[in-house]
């Protein structure tokens, strides 16, 4: 039951996140208006065993700092920081897991069963992207967007080869840099993402 309050409390928050979309109808939806420059590619890039690998003790400090500042909480008003971020806490440090006759309790990482899972570690991500990643955006980076583990990238080439190439390393570095491992497709005109085929076609992103 608290891991459900957690998870209620912290949907809203994620779903005004910059890289949040709900699911591939809304993204093709926002896909279909973007018209893209020449130089464009588009990538994606996923998280190496997100749930297993979140490190508890820096997720809940990341979470309990962000929900504490005034500028989250004067934006949402839904929640007390206190009693959430305790939650939070009691969520996250007192899963038990049954296997056959031995009860065991989870040290690191998330349980992918546990309600609020996918809505922490969502959020998790966002609070390190708002920080660490939007500041490409309209440099080397056109949009990002990311469905908990799975993103995907509208890549801007810089004329010159070794810029470019250099953008490209402190991209994959800066992501990776967040607490978690990320693999990255490398950057072409047509990806596969979530259940959609993407293609670069007239400078329009065409859905399949």
């Amino acid at each position: 039951a608290i891991g459900q309050w957690v998870d209620e409390m912290l949907q809203p928050i994620v779903q005004t996140q910059h890289t949040y979309f709900k699911n591939s109808f809304d993204l093709k939806q926002v896909l279909d208006k973007i018209i893209l420059p020449p130089n464009a590619s588009i990538f994606t890039y996923d998280a190496v065993s997100m749930y297993t690998r979140i490190n508890t003790e820096d997720c809940i400090q990341r979470l309990a700092e962000f929900l504490a500042l005034p500028e989250t909480t004067s934006r949402y008003t839904h929640y007390g920081s206190t009693a959430l971020i305790e939650a939070l806490k009691i969520s996250m440090c007192n899963n038990r897991m049954r296997f056959g006759d031995i009860i065991a309790k989870q040290l690191v990482g998330i349980a992918m069963g546990m309600s609020p899972a996918p809505t922490i570690a969502n959020l998790y991500v966002s609070i390190y992207e708002s920080k660490a990643l939007l500041k490409f955006l309209d440099t080397f980076l056109l949009r990002l967007w990311r469905f908990i583990d799975d993103g995907l990238g509208i890549w801007l080439h810089d004329p010159d080869p070794e810029v470019d190439a250099a953008n490209w390393n402190l991209f994959k570095t800066t992501v990776c840099g967040g607490g978690l491992d990320w693999t990255f497709t490398p950057r072409g005109k047509r990806v596969d993402f979530m259940d959609l085929t993407l293609e670069i076609v007239n400078g329009k992103i065409e859905c399949a």
